[in-house]
């Protein structure tokens, strides 16, 4: 479907009796996940199409216009980034995860022919091997992923699993700036059956507690909004229990689920939510006409209290993490001046958005980033109705955007959470044994290593294994992103991957 209509002249989208102009539905999407304004359709199920539509939107204009406002040819896609952007979809032969694309990629990636003889292991492999010897670079290890659903295919970890959804973004895809293996040159070979990998590289440190309360995706049909870890005491240091034993992350759910507030979640279970609330009535105590009429700024709510439930828990989900992720990295309620400039500066990668370094002026927005998540629904309640009671001119909506959002503090802590939302997306918080704070995908596990491979610009977790090491993806770990690691006292060596 993905190619049919980025290669079409018009397209039109039929659901049940509806019809809709791709042309009309494509902005619309695009603008919602620019503006992070599709929370409400995640209420529903994983949300993939946010990213997605808006990756074939960009397809169809470069495939429709041959030159840009700079007058440079329009570039299409490479391919790895079309795999990376597709792999949550379906299709019946593994190998068109692939193939099904290849005409949408730039040119420099249409060498390959489509060879159906070939297993989808052995192409994916292939595939993986060609791109390794023909670009000399090792970036392809950045869209691997380990642990989670168990995949058909029989690969090497090294090879990336397209069939396998990756719930974060590689941060290399992100053009995020790091240059953690400084300017050492990338040497690498094969064994004889091309099973295995050997890499030059340094194993800098060891994942030590992992915070696994997230819900990830933030919408998972088959546990509900259950987290896949373990939930500890507040006082306990995050994933850590009694016997100073790390509880691991699993794919599958548990029986226990955070606690929320019985208020919130009587609300949730009868529908009754902001929503309701603003037009001024309970629909689940009156059923007049008036209640069934679509309200002046509200949308059709299909399944109300679904929607409702899914934000209470998405948002006491979120208050859950960041309160577990805070005494993980703090377990004795203690941070000196070095450890809380290190936290905040990881809970961003320490990158803002424009891929600069975060100024010194940042340093108390993330107490303000903290506390507006952890605070509760009645204290925000407060600061709104506070707001709505002051006396300003109803007509000018300059004033109202300037007196609520506007002020450089304001400003500024969005911008900050914008930079967190953008770099920690779906990854793990975790705190490694030497101390430092990092981010990693959700299948990380307490004891897997961070590896600074020469010729990467971002570690990788490894995870280890008889024979070797697997790769369980790229990770940001703070004070070894820019060549630290090179200079330091660790030694290289050759890294199996096997």
């Amino acid at each position: 479907m993905i190619q049919e209509i980025a290669n079409a002249k018009k397209a039109v989208v039929h659901v049940g009796s509806y019809t809709c102009s791709w042309d009309y539905l494509a902005p619309i999407i695009c603008v919602l996940r620019e503006l992070d304004l599709d929370m409400s359709l995640w209420s529903f199920g994983e949300f993939i199409a946010g990213e997605t539509i808006p990756m074939i939107e960009r397809i169809r204009r470069m495939r429709t216009s041959t030159v840009t406002e700079s007058s440079v040819p329009a570039s299409l896609p490479k391919l790895l980034d079309l795999l990376q952007e597709t792999r949550s979809f379906k299709c019946t032969l593994s190998s068109d995860k692939i193939y099904a694309v290849l005409g949408l990629a730039s040119n420099e990636d249409k060498a390959m022919q489509p060879d159906y003889s070939l297993k989808p292991d052995e192409l994916f492999k292939q595939f993986t091997i060609d791109h390794i010897v023909r670009n000399q670079s090792l970036e392809i290890l950045y869209y691997c992923v380990t642990g989670g659903e168990k995949s058909t295919l029989n690969l090497p970890s090294w090879v990336p699993d397209w069939t396998r959804p990756c719930h974060h973004e590689p941060l290399y895809c992100k053009e995020y700036k790091s240059h953690a293996s400084a300017d050492t040159k990338l040497n690498f070979r094969f064994n004889d059956d091309q099973s295995t990998l050997f890499v030059q590289g340094r194993i800098v440190d060891t994942v030590g507690v992992v915070e696994t309360i997230r819900m990830i995706p933030r919408n998972n049909k088959n546990s509900g909004w259950r987290h896949s870890g373990y939930i500890s005491k507040p006082d306990t240091g995050g994933t850590v229990d009694n016997a100073g034993k790390s509880n691991p992350p699993t794919t599958q759910s548990q029986d226990t689920n955070p606690t929320i507030d019985e208020s919130q979640h009587d609300k949730a279970v009868n529908g009754v939510g902001p929503q309701n609330e603003v037009v001024g009535k309970n629909k689940q105590n009156s059923s007049t006409e008036e209640d069934e009429e679509v309200k002046f700024f509200s949308t059709p709510d299909l399944f109300g209290s679904q929607h409702t439930q899914w934000i209470n828990n998405y948002h006491e989900n979120l208050r859950q993490w960041i309160t577990n992720a805070m005494a993980i990295a703090f377990p004795d309620k203690q941070a000196s001046p070095d450890a809380f400039e290190a936290l905040w500066r990881a809970f961003i990668c320490n990158q803002t958005i424009k891929r600069t370094v975060p100024p010194d002026s940042w340093r108390p927005l993330f107490s303000q980033f903290i506390i507006n998540i952890t605070s509760s629904e009645q204290e925000k309640a407060k600061k709104y109705e506070q707001y709505a009671r002051e006396e300003r001119n109803p007509y000018d909506l300059t004033e109202n955007f300037k007196d609520f959002a506007g002020t450089k503090r304001n400003l500024d802590v969005q911008q900050y959470n914008y930079a967190y939302g953008s770099w920690c997306y779906n990854r793990r918080f975790f705190k490694s044994k030497s101390g430092r704070f990092g981010w990693a995908p959700d299948t990380v596990m307490p004891g897997d290593v961070v590896a600074v491979l020469n010729g990467l610009s971002i570690p990788l977790i490894l995870r280890k294994v008889e024979t070797g090491y697997e790769v369980v993806g790229d990770c940001y770990i703070h004070g070894l992103m820019d060549g630290e690691a090179v200079a330091g006292d660790w030694d290289e060596h050759e890294v199996c991957i096997v």
